[in-house]
């Protein structure tokens, strides 16, 4: 049986370790001179905010979206953290499992029960 995928956009756990896993993820693309710490801090605060109007977002969505980062440097990122992202074709809703997880491998999603799929690309 697969691994079950874990944090989901919207449902991410207690906020302090979605923070510590996003300050991860960011401290990674600053040691590679992609952001600096004033860009990390704005993405940062965007995403929170977005969480709190109920429209949660990742933080390489965001960084992409602003032209902070890459869809490549995003996804070498998630590589080093070992982690990929699946996506529930019906909720739209978006969870991480591990980088070597087959394409063909199928999970339901934890939210409406329907098939995640891994995408071809991110955003």
């Amino acid at each position: 049986m697969p691994p079950a995928p874990d944090r989901p956009d919207g449902d991410q756990g207690p906020p302090e370790k979605r923070r510590a896993e996003d300050n991860v993820f960011g401290q990674i693309l600053m040691e590679r001179g992609v952001l600096a710490k004033a860009d990390l801090d704005r993405a940062l605060r965007e995403q929170h905010e977005a969480a709190q109007r109920g429209a949660p977002r990742r933080l390489g969505q965001i960084l992409v979206a602003r032209g902070m980062a890459t869809i490549e440097q995003v996804e070498s990122a998630l590589d080093h953290q070992r982690k990929r992202i699946v996506i529930c074709e019906h909720c739209i809703a978006q969870f991480n499992v591990p980088p070597d997880t087959p394409p063909e491998e199928e999970f339901s999603c934890p939210r409406c029960g329907r098939r995640l799929r891994i995408p071809d690309r991110l955003y």
